[in-house]
């Protein structure tokens, strides 16, 4: 209860996606509110799919960052380490069936062109062209998009540089 010394300024809750019966599956999802200027919003979801949303109640995705406020949402990734190695991002890719020209990893740069529609104006991916022990090799590919088309504008394979070509010397 609030009083003179305490106020809710936080809650955990969990809701149904479908009415609660002795018949119906039941998927819940797990809400996260803090209190900012007296008011209760929510920060954090965790679907019932395992879907974590921050700043977003409804995550597409595995992570789904949201934020309407300019320059964010920001990932920080900070190391409080001195010398060495600092923060890393790494792609991982862990199944037991790599096969030649998989892809590894990709960052893709997307934004609303005027007609509202989410398109891909960048991409940075990694192929890994042969997997066998010993002589792995790998490309760096990366697309620009031009006159609505999204190419492949500079490779680099085995420390060559290829540009407009998908075959560097």
């Amino acid at each position: 209860a609030d009083d003179n010394n305490s106020i809710s300024a936080a809650r955990i809750d969990v809701r149904a996606n479908t009415t609660w019966n002795s018949s119906a599956n039941r998927n819940a999802d797990l809400h996260f509110s803090t209190v900012d200027s007296n008011t209760l919003a929510e920060r954090m979801t965790i679907r019932y799919d395992g879907n974590v949303g921050i700043g977003t109640t409804d995550p597409g995705e595995t992570l789904h960052l949201y934020s309407s406020a300019n320059v964010e949402p920001t990932l920080k990734l900070e190391s409080g380490t001195t010398g060495g190695q600092g923060a890393q991002l790494e792609f991982v890719n862990s199944g037991t069936d790599a096969d030649d020209n998989d892809i590894v990893g990709t960052i893709r740069f997307k934004g609303m062109n005027d007609a509202n529609q989410e398109t891909e104006y960048c991409t940075i991916y990694n192929r890994s062209i042969d997997v066998s022990d010993g002589s792995e090799d790998s490309e760096m590919h990366f697309r620009t998009i031009t006159a609505g088309t999204l190419d492949t504008t500079m490779i680099l394979q085995s420390g060559n540089v290829g540009i407009g070509t998908t075959s560097p010397d």
